[in-house]
């Protein structure tokens, strides 16, 4: 069973926003908030979490895993792919990880962690706009980088090891490394904040069809790649009747990158469906 964090928030009349000291325990199906402010006044409140068992389906596999049952690592062994996999029911909890821990390079899907960062903190407005809107539909550099550097490095990397991810721009440059682990944090909490229709304007960003290699039928799909010399990734939120997370990284960016990673996209989405 898995629990969404709905968020909080605290402000003093005096100290303004003190969101940050908010104390959260959880206890069984209780969370329990409290905050104290400058002067040592404490204010409290409590939220009910209505628990309901189901039964989850989790196929893992791990760097020696070799399974000619299983149509989708049937067809990877096949091809020779070298390519890392993640899927996650958003509904159900279903999920599919094949060699999830293996490190890439990430190239673009970095920017997917800084809208989060920038919407949340609200930080996006008339001046910055263009940027943020060029970064993630086209995954302009430049843009990035006046965003990134607005932000700060530090700033952003933090915020993505409070998220739970391990790789946030470690590594030589600006980009950093990845994992589909990483990749599956960042793209659950982008769901948790478009899900009941807020930061819509940060939604049609990511759905677009430029080098949207996780596209199937007509649903929508909310989307970053990450394309850099034989590097190709693509990550993605698929709105189907449930909708679910796809984590595709893939070494094969000098080939027929998209042609693959929308080939384990179909193949996803037949799992998908036979586990609803």
């Amino acid at each position: 069973t898995e629990y969404t964090e709905e968020g909080y928030t605290a402000y003093d009349n005096y100290d303004k926003d003190i969101t940050s000291k908010i104390n959260v325990i959880k206890d069984n199906n209780i969370i329990k908030y409290s905050v104290v402010d400058s002067s040592g006044n404490m204010s409290s409140t409590s939220r009910n979490v209505k628990v309901i068992n189901r039964v989850v389906n989790t196929f893992v596999t791990n760097e020696g895993y070799n399974d000619n049952n299983n149509e989708i690592v049937k067809y990877i062994n096949d091809k020779g792919y070298n390519v890392s996999i993640g899927y996650y029911n958003l509904v159900n909890g279903n999920s599919f990880y094949y060699k999830e821990n293996k490190i890439y390079y990430g190239a673009s899907l970095i920017k997917s962690l800084l809208s989060i960062y920038m919407y949340e903190n609200n930080l996006v407005n008339d001046s910055n706009r263009y940027d943020m809107e060029k970064m993630i539909s086209v995954s302009n550099n430049d843009s990035y980088f006046n965003l990134l550097y607005s932000v700060g490095m530090d700033n952003l990397r933090n915020y993505g090891y409070s998220l739970g991810t391990k790789y946030t721009l470690s590594g030589p440059d600006d980009f950093g490394m990845t994992n589909v682990m990483d990749q599956m944090v960042i793209f659950k909490k982008l769901y948790s904040m478009v899900k009941d229709n807020k930061y819509n304007e940060m939604k049609s960003y990511f759905i677009n069809d430029y080098f949207n290699s996780l596209k199937i039928n007509d649903n929508v799909v909310m989307h970053k790649y990450g394309y850099w010399d034989s590097i190709y990734h693509d990550c993605g939120i698929i709105f189907d009747k449930e909708p679910y997370i796809l984590i595709v990284l893939t070494t094969h960016g000098l080939g027929n990158y998209r042609d693959i990673v929308n080939d384990i996209s179909n193949l996803i989405y037949n799992y998908h469906i036979n586990n609803l």
